[in-house]
């Protein structure tokens, strides 16, 4: 059971919980109730934990619910609340924009509070916040305090000690993690290319094709395909489920990762489109700061984010410039349709 996980790993008390069946009734000062373990997993845990200074899993689980029944994003939200924190334990924002909320780090009566203003945007600062990360931070004139990928939160974990995630991340045409910077394997090796720079320490990975695309395109979570160990393959574990389910016995690898580079392609596109501008393939510069300590102190992608871009606009078959699919990588992917849409 995940709370024997977490009772073994020393964040909560196995007397935090009763067990019944895959739900549980959580204990604590304030908040009783039953709850899907759900609340308690992975990113959840996190969002309404260490990244709001709140160390009682309890008080977690119930702030993720209390979200979800709000009808808030996750990552989103836990990323304004603690940038809003931050801030305002810095001075940044004051105590009248709060309109009296002392947010503190481990407030959580007050990021209860913050979060039903938020959606329901009562009072100033709560309307501000409702707008989103980026154009919140922007609008407060601290655009250097948040931590964004792609004009949103990103996942609830500190990438900067997961280098090549982060890029991942930020180059991402969902941004998540899209997985074409950061595997490789002999199955992705054709489509690969592993890049070094002078002085850095970090080789990177840059392939133009991923599984984790391919899986996500079968409503597979890409856990499966990215880090379970053994590692799970396209050949033989998910393409023997693949070809059962659809009858196509002679679907290759190739074919898989074909898909996979298709599907980015179409993405990118489709982006570009609606807005995407080179510049936004860049992370927020607060998730470019270097880590103050931990095993990759000091360091940062920040003086080789620039050529590492280009290379991986190399190895996408994209403009080095302008980010764009060259008209050759569209044509080649079967994609010449969306020729017109980008080259007008």
């Amino acid at each position: 059971m995940l709370c024997d996980l977490y009772s073994e790993i020393g964040f909560l008390s196995r007397k935090s919980f009763v067990d019944i069946n895959d739900s549980a009734v959580l204990k604590c000062e304030k908040y009783a109730f039953i709850i899907d373990y759900l609340y308690l997993k992975c990113a959840r845990a996190r969002a309404r934990g260490p990244n709001i200074g709140n160390l009682d899993p309890a008080t977690a689980a119930y702030l993720a619910y209390k979200t979800d029944t709000l009808g808030m994003d996750g990552k989103e939200t836990s990323f304004l609340v603690s940038f809003i924190i931050e801030s305002y334990e810095n001075g940044l924002i004051t105590k009248e924009l709060a309109e009296g909320l002392e947010l503190r780090w481990g407030n959580v009566e007050a990021v209860e509070k913050l979060l039903e203003k938020i959606a329901k945007k009562e009072g100033k600062l709560a309307c501000i916040l409702a707008e989103g990360l980026k154009k919140a931070s922007e609008t407060l004139g601290i655009p250097d305090k948040a931590v964004y990928m792609k004009k949103a939160a990103p996942h609830i974990h500190d990438t900067r000690g997961m280098i090549p995630a982060l890029f991942d991340q930020a180059v991402s045409e969902i941004g998540s993690i899209q997985g074409s910077t950061a595997s490789y394997d002999y199955e992705v090796a054709p489509y690969s290319t592993i890049v070094r720079f002078p002085g850095y320490p970090l080789s990177f990975t840059l392939s133009r094709a991923s599984k984790r695309v391919f899986a996500d395109s079968l409503v597979i979570c890409h856990f499966q395909v990215a880090v379970l160990l053994p590692p799970v393959m396209l050949e033989p574990h998910i393409l023997n489920v693949f070809r059962a389910v659809t009858g196509w016995k002679d679907y290759s690898v190739n074919e898989a990762l074909d898909t996979s580079e298709r599907v980015i392609n179409l993405a990118r596109a489709f982006n570009i489109r609606h807005g995407l501008r080179p510049e936004d393939d860049w992370p927020s510069q607060r998730a470019l700061e270097p880590p103050k300590d931990g095993p990759v102190k000091g360091l940062t992608l920040k003086p080789i984010y620039r050529e590492l871009l280009k290379a991986y606009y190399r190895q996408m078959g994209w403009d080095e410039e302008t980010g764009k699919p060259l008209k050759s990588t569209l044509e080649r992917l079967g994609l010449d349709y969306v020729i017109k849409d980008l080259y007008p």
